[in-house]
């Protein structure tokens, strides 16, 4: 368990037109099935699951990339070690960078900006909340 236990967490994202829904229980698949699909990419960038998600929205044009996790969305410190840490709601992407906020890495937070995927960060173990997301509605932290 370190830096990187969260490129396994769950992905999904939603796509607004034909309602296309892609999920993965698991980031290794997704990670995978992009070394299959697409080894050029890989073979140049680290890729973990939050630079593959990122990817992967930008293809599909996705609206929101959402991103569930342990915790209730995007802190200004690690909640788990500090109690008094602050959630943020909204943050634009160039400010979680600025600020080192460590809920995505780099290289997917920059994919996104770039390609202007929104992320939803919200926590997996609250029951409803992939269902909330999916509808759209205000969970979490949204990262634009």
């Amino acid at each position: 368990q370190g830096k990187g236990d969260d490129c396994y967490e769950l992905t999904a994202f939603r796509r607004f037109r034909d309602r296309e829904l892609l999920a993965t229980a698991e980031g290794a698949a997704l990670v995978e099935e992009y070394y299959r699909l697409a080894p050029a990419i890989v073979a140049s960038v680290e890729l973990c699951a939050d630079s593959a998600a990122a990817l992967r929205a930008s293809e599909i044009n996705a609206d929101v990339l959402l991103k569930a996790t342990q915790v209730d969305g995007v802190y200004d410190c690690d909640p788990k070690k500090n109690p008094n840490a602050k959630r943020i709601k909204k943050i634009t992407f160039k400010d979680a960078i600025a600020r080192h906020l460590q809920f995505m890495d780099t290289a997917a937070l920059a994919i996104c900006l770039e390609n202007k995927v929104p992320v939803q960060v919200f926590n997996l173990h609250k029951k409803g909340n992939i269902k909330r997301a999916v509808c759209g509605e205000d969970i979490g932290t949204l990262i634009y």
